[in-house]
Parts: C-alpha cells; structure tokens; sequence
C-alpha cells in the first residue's frame, strides 16, 4: 500500500512539474507575437493559408518545442491581419498567441 501512494506522489510531483513549466511558456508567449510575411491579393486573401506546422516550425526558432498536434487553429488563417490560436499543451494549461499576417 505504501508503495501505491509513493508512487502517486511522485506523478503528482511530475505532473506539477510540467504544469509549472508550462505556465512559465505560456507568461513568455502570451506577450510575444508570430509574423509571417506572405504574397496576397488586393482583397487582403493571402494565396495558401498559415498552418501549424509553419506555426510550430516558427516557435521552434523562438526555442519553444511545441507539437503541431496542440495547436488549434478555429478559423482558417487565410487574411492579412492579426489572429489568435490556442496552444493546448496540458489539460490545465492553454497558451493564447498572436498571429501577425502581413
């Protein structure tokens, strides 16, 4: 019995872990912003549409490890302008980020 609650102590101590470092991410980004320079047309309608791979590739050069898989995009990102997505990384931590297509 012992055992069983040793262990549920220490994954409750990982799971605080990852909770605390993704709180700490989710400070850093939420204050940032993600530019992406694209060709459009004269209505603004950008020819493709940003995806998460090109968001995920972009947090990678920032230094964030963030699977595409997380990311929720609820609008096609296919405009100029600002938009926002939702990084969802852990079941207790969601990261809003600004999207710039200019």
């Amino acid at each position: 019995m012992c055992d069983k609650d040793s262990k549920n102590l220490f994954l409750r101590k990982e799971e605080d872990k990852k909770v605390a470092e993704f709180n700490k991410i989710k400070k850093e980004l939420e204050n940032k912003r993600i530019s992406f320079t694209v060709k459009s047309g004269k209505d603004g309608k950008i020819f493709g549409s940003i995806s998460t791979k090109q968001i995920s590739d972009e947090l990678k050069k920032m230094g964030y490890n963030i699977d595409k898989k997380t990311i929720v995009i609820d609008h096609v990102i296919d405009t100029l302008g600002t938009h926002v997505v939702v990084l969802d990384v852990h079941k207790k931590v969601q990261i809003k980020l600004t999207i710039q297509v200019c």
